[in-house]
């Protein structure tokens, strides 16, 4: 079934590009993408290196080569996740490396898997799919966790939009009466505190009825928000306040501000609304609109009210009414409190009148629709925003009350029902009149779906009247119905999210978090996240993230917590803040994804690359990890170590015998033996929970570190208890019984002392070696104590073991060429590359020629080596002959190579299959290894001459040099050995010598090459002597690239 899923593959191998490309194929995957190394792998994510525009990613999984040429397949990684739109995309390394350390480097830099080569096809589809199920749910998770973000904003917006309608008027847009008696309540317990003056001011518009049935209800809300504007522009300082309080009536707070003050702002209200000039014809004070302000002022106390001085305030408007309009009044009693609030007097008919006016003015003002009827529910007064509502609205959906109209019939058209007690509007209203219910409250949404928000209570009296109000909550009902919906979305989420106040309190918590944590809403709310720490988080990291969000940015990371049954659980998440209208942070939003089946993934793949699957003890990778952290841990404090290398004598033997089962069986009883001989509190090297690095008390580390051998590294242990360990274990193996064939073996077991015999691992381990093979010359089962005399063992161990590290990095593709630059000393232009042979041990790791080709000669792998040096170098230089055509490649060839039909065969055979020019190859052999066999070497140099190659005579001048035998051979270029070069400022000998070989080369038409070129007054002088060409450090130093430039430019 084809596979919609786009692969990019990262390789510089043709063969395993074709390779993976029908394992794919055959498996459904049709959208399959090339890349040869890692700047074909950028340019095909649109991205250039670390920096690149964020184009969206054409591809869905990488599969990626760790060990290519140039940027390796690790540093690709790293620099393809540094782009943020591209860190989502799963990339798998396909590589021979298995070393922990390479592995790890590949995880550490965004690496979500591995695949080991040769490449098995049923696991590479098998990780494909497992990794693109993965990538498929975290996408789903990323959305959903995006989503919940936006959430989260538009949840903080309603709520923010909540408290604005809860506090601010409607029309005005500054505060309500609701909000301004909470600032008075605060402000006067502030005064009462600090015993500050507060003052008030009372204002009201002048004739503004008559100016509503003048010019309507419209031109009347312009009027009354155009005077709200200047009340507030005219106020300077922050704490001061205006607020609508009523109708057409409004009330300023000012703290800190004694009468005079007071007057000083109302006098400037005043003027300033009288200068908006807007028509009034009607006023009784102007033909402009105007108004008249109350003020007064109070040192708030104990004994006073804080209604005192609002009524004061409002005494002193009615007498600005009175006297004329347009004005301000001052209350001016030293009294407030007796004066304002507590009068017997018993009012005369006129005050009567005068007190139902007020009342009447009073209801004019609230800003809610209000109605007062008496006990047969008939209409007593309905204050003037109910008449202007009802005007406006539609009769059959509002309670339009008339003077004598009965309430109850208009109340019985309602279609509403009441949340609360179940009945209609009207039935509750009636429940009130009749005395049934002291009070009555209901929510009813009208036909043209507005909410309305009903009340009916007694008045204080014993006529039996009822004061009924209602005011539109439609806005009010729909942000809390957004405001519901948000918080379903957020409870229902499959992440973990919780709230916690500004100093981190637990306020909220989903059910996810409940379910995962098990931990209920009601056991965590008011305690702090640290209920889910799992102890095992260092404090640094909690420290980085306090400091993260308290400065209002978004931390980012994966914590390991505890559940409340003691289970661990790992997160990976996010925490947000949540600020106010003032900038100010106020609480805390955590948004996790549970990633526990992750992590132990992980911890899986971290236990494979550490641990011997077959004995449970550490590989010999990571424990010669672990002793380089002790040596480095303990050099220079005096400590001391012994290191014991077990080898089972004739385990072979065992295998051929009984197969590979029961050996492994076996190998696991020696490992077990091991762990009870040093107990699992004194050695670690096996499978637990904790890593052992960690451990600054380790007194042994156990390791399988080879296919029959174990190592014990013990710290503190001196000579003779090393020796009397190594002869209990010596014992305990050679009584082993095992299986019904009575499996018995026995054991060589060699003794290296720390730092007596080595200062690093690689010395112990390779002492302990010498030590084993002693052990075995001297009978086999028994152990033996390293020795001075051992060393020649070393060294026999040493090649023995750099032979087979050659073997694995010709079996595992690890030799590589680096090219150096070699200059034209006439053009100034690099006219070719000597290809070096290098070995890549791992992504940091590369031997010089200097650490393999003695072995590799001594064990006839050298010509393996130089077969792949070529096949490399030349499809080096197919890669790169369209842009520099004339750019040659020189190579070497050993001694052994000379007259190497097969050999011959195979240069033939590449030039071929790559398609070269075989006129831009250059083969090297030294003058030493032709002279050795001249008739050889003619005829090599002969045949690679007939394919149109070109001769290099190396290191010329060192051997038996004879000119008769440079122009039987043939050769090209010589190049003069470094030895004359290096001191050629200094010694008279060696620049006649290289003047000479420079004279006589020059006349046999051959070229001549001078290596060791370190500094600029060295090659001016071979380019004075007319040297031809330059090679060394000063010309470039060999590197897996080519040069960039093409000309040296210090000349």
């Amino acid at each position: 079934m084809e596979t919609f899923m786009s692969i990019l593959i990262v390789d510089d191998s043709a063969d395993m590009l074709k390779l993976l490309k029908v394992f794919l194929k055959t498996a459904g995957y049709t959208d399959i993408l090339f890349a040869e190394s890692a700047q074909q792998a950028f340019e095909r994510l649109g991205i250039n290196g670390p920096a690149g525009s964020d184009v969206p990613p054409a591809v869905d999984l990488i599969l990626m080569d760790i060990m290519m040429p140039g940027i390796n397949g690790i540093e690709a990684c790293a620099q393809i996740k540094s782009h943020t739109h591209l860190q989502d995309i799963p990339i798998i390394m396909v590589s021979a490396i298995t070393e922990a350390k390479s592995l790890q480097a590949a995880f550490n830099a965004g690496a979500v898997d591995y695949i080991t080569k040769p490449v098995d096809k049923i696991e590479l589809v098998t990780r494909l799919k497992t990794v693109l199920k993965l990538k498929a749910e975290f996408d789903s998770r990323k959305a959903r966790e995006k989503e919940l973000v936006g959430l989260n904003k538009q949840l903080t917006e309603k709520n923010k939009l909540l408290n604005q309608l809860s506090s601010i008027d409607f029309l005005t847009n500054i505060a309500n009466r609701r909000t301004f008696e909470q600032i008075l309540d605060s402000e006067y317990k502030r005064g009462v505190r600090n015993a500050s003056p507060l003052s008030a001011l009372m204002i009201d518009i002048d004739s503004f009825k008559d100016y509503n049935d003048t010019y309507g209800h419209n031109a009347g809300d312009e009027c009354i928000r155009a005077v709200a504007g200047t009340l507030q522009e005219t106020l300077k300082r922050p704490a001061d306040i205006v607020a609508r309080y009523g109708g057409e009536e409004f009330v300023v707070l000012l703290p800190d501000t004694g009468i005079d003050g007071a007057i000083g702002v109302a006098e400037a209200m005043r003027a300033r609304v009288q200068q908006l000039a807007i028509p009034h014809e009607k006023s009784k004070a102007a033909n402009t609109v105007t108004v008249s302000i109350g003020a007064a002022s109070a040192v708030p106390s104990k004994n006073i009210p804080i209604a005192a001085l609002i009524i004061s305030a409002d005494n002193a408007l009615y007498d600005a009414k009175h006297d004329g309009r347009n004005r301000v009044k001052a209350y001016l009693k030293t009294d407030v409190n007796m004066d304002a609030t507590h009068k017997k007097d018993i009012p005369s008919p006129t005050q009567r009148r005068a007190g139902k006016e007020l009342s009447q003015a009073v209801l004019d003002c609230l800003a809610i629709n209000v109605a007062v009827l008496d006990r047969d529910g008939g209409v007593i007064s309905v204050n003037q925003p109910w008449r202007d509502y009802a005007i406006r609205q539609d009769e059959s959906c509002l309670l339009s009350i008339n003077a004598g109209a009965n309430y109850i019939e208009k109340c019985s058209t309602i279609e509403g029902h009441c949340t609360q007690y179940g009945m209609t509007a009207s039935a509750g209203v009636s429940a009130v009149l009749n005395g049934q219910m002291q009070r009555f409250e209901c929510e009813y949404l009208c036909k043209e779906n507005t909410w309305f928000l009903l009340q009916a209570v007694p008045l204080d009296g014993k006529d039996g009247s009822v004061v009924v109000s209602y005011f539109d909550i439609t806005r009010l009902k729909g942000a809390e119905a957004e405001i519901k919906t948000l918080y379903a979305a957020v409870d229902e989420s499959i992440n973990i999210i919780y709230i916690t106040d500004k100093n981190a309190r637990i306020q909220y918590v989903n059910k996810t978090f409940e379910q995962v944590t098990g931990y209920t809403k009601a056991e965590v709310t008011g305690t702090t996240p640290h209920i889910l720490s799992s102890g095992q988080t260092m404090q640094e990291q909690y420290k980085g993230l306090w400091n993260t969000i308290t400065t209002g940015k978004t931390w980012r990371g994966i914590f390991k917590n505890k559940k409340k049954n003691g289970e661990f659980f790992w997160i990976n998440g996010l925490i947000s803040v949540i600020k106010n209208d003032a900038g100010e942070i106020t609480n805390y939003l955590a948004i996790q994804e549970d990633i526990t089946d992750k992590m132990k993934s992980r911890q899986t793949i971290d236990y494979i690359s550490s641990y011997d699957r077959t004995t449970r003890l550490l590989n010999r990778n990571r424990f010669m990890e672990l002793l380089d952290q002790w040596i480095i841990a303990e050099t220079g404090k005096g400590a001391t170590g012994a290191m014991l290398v077990i080898n089972l004598d004739a385990f072979k033997l065992i295998n051929d015998t009984y197969g590979y089962i029961v050996g492994d069986e076996f190998l696991a009883s020696i490992a077990d033996m091991l762990r009870r001989s040093f107990g699992e509190d004194d050695a670690y090297g096996y499978d637990k929970e904790t890593d052992p690095s960690s451990d600054g008390n380790m007194k042994a580390i156990v390791g399988r570190i080879g296919g029959d051998e174990f190592g014990v590294f013990m710290s503190g242990t001196n000579a003779s208890d090393a020796a009397t360990h190594a002869e209990t274990i010596r014992k305990q193996i050679e009584a082993m019984r095992f299986s019904e064939a009575l499996i018995r073996t026995s054991a060589s077991i060699g003794i290296v002392l720390y730092p007596d015999h080595g200062a690093s691992t690689r010395e112990l381990m390779s002492r302990g070696d010498a030590a084993i093979y002693r052990a075995k010359e001297l009978g086999q089962n028994r152990s033996h104590l390293y020795s001075n005399e051992d060393r020649y063992l070393e060294d026999i161990q040493l090649r023995l073991q750099e032979r087979e590290q050659i073997k694995w990095a010709l079996e595992n593709n690890r030799f590589v060429p680096w090219f150096q630059p070699i200059l034209d000393l006439k053009t100034h232009r690099i006219s070719h590359y000597e290809a070096l042979a290098r070995m890549q041990v791992d992504e940091t790791k590369v031997l010089y020629p200097s650490s393999f080709l003695y072995t590799a000669e001594k064990y006839g792998f050298i010509s393996s080596i130089d077969r792949v040096i070529i096949q490399k170098t030349l499809m080096t230089q197919a890669q790169i002959a369209d842009t520099k055509p004339n750019l040659s490649f020189s190579m070497n060839l050993s001694g052994k190579d000379l007259g190497d039909e097969q050999l011959l065969q195979f240069i033939k055979e590449q030039i071929c299959a790559i398609n070269v020019d075989p006129t831009c190859l250059i083969f090297e052999i030294t003058e030493t290894a032709a002279i050795g066999d001249l008739t050889k070497a003619i005829r090599s140099i002969r045949a690679l001459k007939e394919l149109g190659c070109r001769i290099s005579l190396d290191d010329f001048g060192v051997g038996f040099t004879s000119f008769k035998y440079l122009k039987d051979m043939e050769v090209d270029y010589i190049k003069i050995d470094g030895s004359f070069v290096r001191n050629l400022l200094v010694s008279d000998e060696n620049r006649h010598i290289v003047k000479a070989i420079r004279d006589m080369a020059g006349g046999m038409g051959i070229s001549t090459v001078a290596e060791f070129v370190e500094d600029i007054e060295t090659m001016n002088l071979l380019k004075g002597y007319g040297v031809d060409y330059a090679q060394g450090y000063l010309i470039g130093k060999p590197a897996p690239e080519l040069k960039q430039e093409e000309t040296f430019g210090m000349i």
